[in-house]
């Protein structure tokens, strides 16, 4: 009812919402315990195809199958490769650097191919497209990069060459994935760009010096 009769963008959906219920009949019938359950309801939010559509709170067998161990190191899907972006700000993840490098495309994890772990999870992420699902996905509270033991083989490519590198997870969650978008910041020397969510207000005046056009 709160789809059909208030969600505004229901005629930009991909599905026909008035099938839904007949779809996921059978998912939440044969869910045989809360997880298969909580996967269900998250299913039904995703196809909603909204990136503000999720379950945050109250999915905790979802949580616990994702895991406690993160992966100290950022990961984006590039021309459809999972690459290596760089590191979170912790000295946990010192002894990374010099095992995986920036630019590496991961193609397996834990003998499982980056391919088929997108196809598995991406119908239980959120995201208003696929690029926004990719981006959710390889954040480090994601399906990908989260996993219920510290230990993590993973298979690299690199300049054609690939090697099979041990990665010991961390139990600390790293919170940082949004830090990427900053409050602002200057495009091709003469773009000014401001991202008011992450906005600091002390930072306002050095901002307003940085935009401010000449006068002619």
């Amino acid at each position: 009812n709160m789809i059909q009769y208030f969600y505004p963008y229901r005629h930009l959906m991909k599905n026909d919402w008035n099938k839904q219920l007949e779809n996921f009949i059978l998912p939440f019938y044969y869910a045989k315990n809360a997880l298969d359950y909580q996967f269900a309801c998250t299913k039904l939010v995703v196809s909603i195809q909204d990136a503000h559509a999720d379950i945050w709170l109250g999915a905790k067998k979802i949580d616990s199958f994702k895991g406690d161990y993160y992966t100290p190191f950022r990961v984006s899907f590039i021309e459809n490769q999972l690459v290596v972006t760089g590191y979170y700000d912790d000295s946990s993840t010192l002894f990374i650097k010099n095992k995986i490098f920036v630019g590496n495309v991961i193609e397996s994890m834990n003998g499982l191919t980056v391919d088929s772990l997108v196809k598995t999870y991406l119908p239980l992420t959120s995201g208003a497209n696929l690029k926004g699902q990719l981006f959710n996905l390889a954040k480090s509270k994601g399906y990908l990069m989260r996993g219920r033991t510290p230990d993590l083989q993973i298979v690299l490519k690199r300049f054609n060459e690939r090697k099979t590198v041990s990665v010991t997870r961390q139990q600390s969650p790293y919170d940082s994935d949004w830090d990427l978008f900053t409050g602002n910041r200057i495009i091709n020397g003469n773009i000014g760009y401001i991202y008011a969510a992450h906005l600091n207000p002390k930072d306002l005046n050095i901002l307003k010096n940085a935009i401010r056009m000449p006068r002619v």
